[in-house]
């Protein structure tokens, strides 16, 4: 994986996060628009804010402590889904 791929993984807590690579050191990676994946009512995935308290442009850092499985190239329909929707501005 390099910068700007977008990826996904898997937090201990769960929640499943897509966004675009910025940076990767050992101990974190940083997400451009990180997202979180959610599955709706009609059984099909969907993108909401990850968090609505921060600017949705700033990357955000996340530990690989709290990653349990990624991050992984994210499926061709989620990346184009991740695309197509809108990032409210700060």
């Amino acid at each position: 994986m390099k910068k700007d791929d977008v990826v996904s993984c898997m937090l201990n807590s769960g929640i499943e996060v897509i966004g675009t690579l910025d940076t990767q050191t050992d101990t974190s990676i940083k997400l451009i628009r990180p997202m979180r994946v959610v599955l709706q009512q009609n059984n099909q995935l969907g993108l909401t804010t990850l968090m609505f308290s921060v600017s949705a442009l700033d990357p955000i850092s996340i530990s690989k402590s709290n990653i349990l499985v990624g991050p992984a190239q994210s499926r061709e329909e989620l990346v184009l889904e991740y695309q197509r929707v809108e990032v409210p501005q700060k």
